[in-house]
C-alpha cells in the first residue's frame, strides 16, 4: 500500500497519557522578543514531542518538534521504529489547544528534508515527447490556418509616437509571428531531444497572445516542464523535488479540520474559522 495513503487511514486523534505546558522566549534579549507557548509530551515509544504556538494577535503559527527536528524520519533515529503515535497525538493536542484557545486562524508549513530530493535516471521519453510534439504541430496548424484579428494602437500608444514625432503605428495581429517562431523553435529542439526554452512563452505579454485567441497554454507549458525533466533525468539526472509532509498534511487537515476553511500555498497551509 501507498505510504502515504497508509499513514492516512491509520492516523486517529490520541490523547498522550501526559500533557506538560510552559512558555518559553523568543529571540530573549531582543527588541522582538515574545513569548511561545509549548505543550509537550513522549509517545509509548520514547519520542519527545514539542507543540509550539506562536501567537501575533492574530494568528497562531504552529511548529512541532519530534526529538528536536522537523524531520519526518526523527522518530527512526537512534534504532526507534517509526511511532503511528506521533501523528495522532499531534492532532488531538492541536485541535484540543484550538478550541481551548477559541483561535480563529492558525498557520503551519511542511518542513523541508534531504529525504524530499531524489535523483532520477532514465525516464522514458518517447511518449511525453511524441505527444508534446503532437500538441505543437496541433497548434501551429490553428495558428498557420486561422485569420489574424488586428487589434488598432491605444490611444496611450498613439500619444507616445506622438510625443516622438515618430509615424502613427498601425494595427497588429493578435498573435505575433515572433511568438509563432518562438513555437518552431521549441519544436525543432523537442524533436532533436534538446532542452526547450518554455520561458520564452510564459512572459506576460505572450500569454495575452494566448488569451486572444482562446487558448490556455498552462496545459502545454507543464508538458514542455516534464519533457524537460525526463532530458535531464536521461543525461545528468533530474533531482525531483516532492515535500512527503505537506502532501500527507493536506489529507490530515480535509479529514479533521473540515469545519476550518483550508487554504494551501506550495507547502503553506492557513486554517480559518
Amino acid at each position: 500500500m501507498d505510504f502515504k495513503l497508509w499513514l492516512y487511514e491509520i492516523v486517529e486523534p490520541q490523547k498522550p497519557k501526559k500533557i506538560n505546558k510552559s512558555t518559553f522566549i523568543k529571540n530573549k534579549g531582543t527588541n522582538i522578543a515574545k513569548p511561545i507557548l509549548q505543550y509537550y509530551w513522549k509517545t509509548s515509544l520514547g519520542n519527545k514531542i514539542k507543540l509550539q504556538l506562536d501567537f501575533d494577535g492574530e494568528k497562531y503559527d504552529v511548529n512541532f518538534y519530534v526529538n528536536d527536528t522537523h524531520y519526518d524520519d526523527a522518530s527512526a533515529r537512534e534504532g526507534r521504529i517509526r511511532d503511528p503515535e506521533i501523528l495522532n497525538s499531534v492532532i488531538y493536542v492541536l485541535k484540543k489547544k484550538m478550541d481551548e484557545l477559541n483561535a480563529k486562524k492558525f498557520t503551519f508549513k511542511g518542513q523541508d528534508s534531504p529525504k524530499d530530493y531524489k535523483m532520477i535516471y532514465n525516464l522514458p521519453l518517447e511518449p511525453t515527447k511524441n505527444n508534446l510534439v503532437k500538441t505543437l504541430e496541433s497548434l501551429l496548424n490553428f495558428l498557420k490556418n486561422r485569420t489574424p484579428v488586428l487589434i488598432p494602437p491605444s490611444q496611450e500608444r498613439l500619444d507616445l509616437f506622438k510625443k516622438f514625432n515618430r509615424p502613427a503605428p498601425g494595427p497588429r495581429p493578435d498573435f505575433s509571428d515572433e511568438t509563432i517562431d518562438k513555437l518552431n523553435i521549441i519544436l525543432e529542439k523537442i524533436k532533436a531531444n534538446q532542452l526547450a526554452d518554455y520561458d520564452q512563452i510564459f512572459q506576460s505579454y505572450i500569454q495575452k497572445e494566448f488569451e486572444a485567441v482562446k487558448y490556455d497554454s498552462n496545459p502545454l507549458i507543464q508538458m514542455i516542464k516534464r519533457y524537460n525533466q525526463i532530458i535531464e533525468s536521461q543525461t545528468g539526472g533530474w533531482n525531483r523535488y516532492k515535500n512527503r509532509r505537506a502532501e500527507v498534511y493536506d489529507k490530515l487537515m480535509q479529514r479533521f479540520f473540515s469545519d476550518w476553511k483550508i487554504e494551501r500555498s506550495r507547502n503553506n497551509f492557513t486554517l480559518t474559522r
